[in-house]
């Protein structure tokens, strides 16, 4: 069965490739930061109205960025049809290999013992014989 990602899972795929091309243009010089638009200090972040516009940024100061979300939530356009299908997260289930365990009680192994021993058996080897494991 194929899933598609939830509209959460696509912001967060749509706003780390907004940062990671933020990072790049702001290293190689395309964009240049600026003071806070709100209240012009420095040091800035990021920030995007719209995902979808990676280069399209506001500078804001921590506390203006944090205000700014307080209120308001990032524009994405939730386009999950259009994305290819994601694969299963993690290991797939395996079934379990181990030998099925024998449970007995205190005298029930003590009488498996007496039989091993009459047998010139372990009692291991005898509970493998007598239940084909």
């Amino acid at each position: 069965m194929t899933t598609h990602p939830t509209p959460t899972e696509y912001a967060a795929a749509r706003y780390g490739n907004a940062s990671t091309m933020v990072r790049l243009a702001l290293s190689s010089g395309i964009i240049v930061k600026g003071p806070c638009e709100s209240c012009g200090s420095e040091p800035t972040e990021a920030h995007h109205d719209d995902y979808n516009k990676p280069l399209d940024v506001r500078w804001l100061c921590r506390a203006c960025h944090a205000d700014w979300h307080k209120g308001n939530e990032p524009r994405y356009l939730p386009q999950a049809a259009l994305l290819p299908p994601s694969r299963p997260r993690g290991r797939p289930p395996v079934a379990d290999k181990r030998k099925p365990r024998v449970k007995m009680n205190g005298a029930e192994w003590a009488e498996v013992q007496r039989k091993a021993e009459a047998a010139g058996m372990t009692a291991a080897a005898w509970v493998r014989m007598r239940c084909g494991v």
